[in-house]
């Protein structure tokens, strides 16, 4: 509790301090880049600019333009777009969902299918089944989403035309997407089970066990018992590392995500959408992973029972 407390404020201001001076860092005119995203110009009138500029409120000095936005982040307002004129907090909350179902979604896949393939692995340890589905994770852990992402929409949508190659809203254009970003973390947690689950069978107790005839199903539940911290461990990580997925799986497939509208905001100097995209997914990712470390705690009898 105290790690979200003191985290998530600091989190949260270098965040926001970062995309307030993004575009200086880079060298962008806000004024400018709105008006060409706006009205496609190319070169944009600087009198128009200048008096975009002071419309905007992009004059006032940086604290001031930060303070600014801090209050009115405070009473749930997250400013107005430069490009669109609209409400950030609509736009921001409706790509949030369509990313929460999506992370859900491949941290669904990624933890049921490595599980499975974990334990089936380790159980069938040093047979043909165990090869495969070694070298099959070894392979997927090294396939970005950069690369593994359009691949599959020259086989599956171009080459065979079995799934859409984007969009959002249809059950089938779910598969590729989930596909690509749950690649990582299911090979990432199938390795970690099987690791754990091969340690966990040549444990005395569970020798015992064999001795005294206990099934198989039985057995390899009080196995997967022991090696169970691993998993939530390393799915903690895992999720953490789909936010930055996303953005790539998003935009190579077409969905109205969080991480879309961050690279959209950006690409346009879009500095309140990008302020309130970037929040909304830092807040998100760091509630996540303290809610994972509370369950690893809740977990493991040690700390249940106090050390004890």
């Amino acid at each position: 509790m105290r790690r979200l407390v003191f985290a998530l404020p600091i989190a949260l201001f270098l965040v926001s301090l970062f995309a307030l001076l993004l575009p200086k860092l880079a060298g962008v005119d806000v004024a400018s880049a709105t008006l060409r995203a706006r009205y496609g110009d190319l070169e944009p009138d600087p009198v128009a600019a200048a008096a975009l500029r002071t419309e905007l409120g992009l004059n006032d000095s940086l604290p001031r333009q930060y303070v600014r936005f801090v209050v009115d982040a405070v009473h749930g307002d997250l400013g107005t777009s430069f490009v669109s004129s609209r409400p950030v907090s609509p736009a921001v909350w409706a790509a949030a969902r369509v990313s929460g179902l999506l992370l859900a979604l491949t941290m669904a896949v990624s933890v049921v299918g490595g599980v499975f393939l974990g334990v089936l692995a380790a159980w069938r340890r040093g047979q043909w089944f165990d090869r495969v589905v070694s070298a099959t994770s070894t392979l997927a852990s090294a396939s970005p989403a950069h690369v593994l992402g359009p691949l599959l929409v020259l086989l599956f949508a171009v080459t065979w035309r079995l799934f859409p190659s984007g969009g959002w809203g249809e059950t089938n254009t779910l598969v590729l997407p989930v596909f690509v970003l749950s690649a990582f973390p299911l090979s990432a947690i199938t390795q970690v089970v099987r690791s754990e689950m091969v340690e966990a069978l040549q444990m005395p107790f569970i020798r015992t066990a064999r001795a005294k005839g206990l099934a198989s199903r039985h057995i390899a539940r009080h196995a997967f018992a022991v090696s169970r911290q691993g998993l939530i461990a390393t799915t903690s990580v895992m999720i953490a590392g789909l936010f930055g997925g996303a953005i790539v799986v998003e935009n190579v497939f077409s969905i109205p995500g969080l991480g879309r509208l961050v690279l959209e905001a950006s690409r346009t100097s879009d500095l309140p959408m990008l302020r309130g995209g970037l929040l909304v997914g830092v807040t998100a990712a760091i509630t996540v992973g303290f809610v994972a470390d509370v369950v690893a705690g809740l977990a493991d009898p040690r700390v249940r029972h106090g050390g004890r």
